[in-house]
C-alpha cells in the first residue's frame, strides 16, 4: 500500500492517481524508534510500461496501406503496487522483512523525462549521498557516495 507524502491519501490502484500519471518518485521509510542508522530509500517507479512490438502476420495482412508502421505500441500497468525499491543493499533487504515500513509517493510525473528529472532533483535536495539516513549509493549512476570524500 502506498501513501501520498503530503496528504496522507492511500493509493491502492492506478485510479487513485492523477489522470495522465506515468510514474512517481517514492520514498521507503522504516519505522525505527532509535533513529540510528539508515532508514530511508528514494527512487522512481514507472506506473506504465510502453513498448513497441512487431505486428503479427494477420495484422500485417489486414493493413490496407502497406507503407504504415509494422510495429504497434503496447501500454500496460507495471508491478508498482508490490514494488519496494531497487536497492540491493543486504541491510535494506533484511529490514524489508523485519522492520515495519511505509511507502510514500513524493511526486507524480506525466512522462519519462520528467520522471528522471524529478528523481535527480529530489535526491540532490535530500542530499542522499552525504546523509547517513539514506540507503542510496548513487545518483543517476554518475555521482557516487564513495567519490564524495573531498581532499583539501
Amino acid at each position: 500500500m502506498w501513501y501520498e507524502k503530503d496528504s496522507g491519501k492511500i493509493i491502492k490502484c492506478i485510479g487513485d492517481m492523477p489522470i495522465g500519471c506515468f510514474g512517481f518518485i517514492y520514498s521507503v521509510e522504516f519505522e525505527r524508534p532509535d533513529a540510528i542508522g539508515r532508514d530511508t530509500y528514494m527512487g522512481l517507479k514507472q506506473v506504465l510500461s510502453v513498448r513497441n512490438i512487431k505486428k503479427g502476420v494477420r495484422e500485417l495482412k489486414a493493413m490496407t496501406d502497406k507503407r504504415g508502421s509494422k510495429k504497434k505500441r503496447v501500454v500496460k500497468e507495471n508491478d508498482w503496487l508490490d514494488y519496494n525499491g531497487s536497492c540491493k543493499d543486504p541491510v535494506y533487504l533484511e529490514m524489508l522483512e523485519t522492520v515495519p515500513y511505509k511507502k510514500y509517493i513524493v511526486e507524480y510525473a506525466s512522462f519519462k523525462k520528467q520522471l528522471s528529472y524529478l528523481e535527480t532533483k529530489h535526491l540532490f535536495i535530500n542530499n542522499v549521498l552525504d546523509n547517513e539516513r539514506f540507503f542510496n549509493a548513487n545518483i543517476a549512476g554518475k555521482y557516487f557516495s564513495k567519490d564524495l570524500i573531498w581532499k583539501v
